[in-house]
């Protein structure tokens, strides 16, 4: 399991590169990641080794201002399980939604018709 930063670089990278090497700067893959996240050249090279060990990623070489690298499809496998991952959460949360809302739909029509039976026979 990637966290937040990594899954949003793999998902850049992969988007970018595709199955082929591409030259990408630190700078590019600064400016990828949101603002709030505040990664530096240290977070991206760490994360770049991150995702490298995992083999989800290729690092064919860094010169110290550009990265050659490719997404290799254990990395695209990754991010389209974590779509279907979320998909299926998205889901089961309106599946459950839909059930609180006939449950205590039934449970209070069932309050009333009961309170209404004892307020007619007593």
């Amino acid at each position: 399991m990637l966290d937040n930063k990594a899954e949003l670089l793999l998902e850049y990278i992969s988007n970018y590169c595709g199955a082929e090497y591409k030259i990408i700067t630190v700078k590019e893959l600064q400016n990828a990641l949101p603002s709030y996240l505040n990664s530096t050249e240290e977070t991206i090279k760490n994360l770049i080794k991150t995702l490298s060990m995992r083999e989800l990623i290729i690092n064919k070489y860094f010169d110290g201002e550009q990265y050659c690298l490719k997404c290799l499809p254990k990395g695209k496998d990754y991010l389209e399980s974590r779509i279907l991952t979320l998909a299926e959460n998205h889901k089961t949360k309106k599946q459950v939604l839909k059930l609180a809302f006939f449950s205590s739909f039934f449970g209070g029509s069932l309050g009333g018709f009961l309170a209404f039976i004892i307020t007619q026979f007593f």
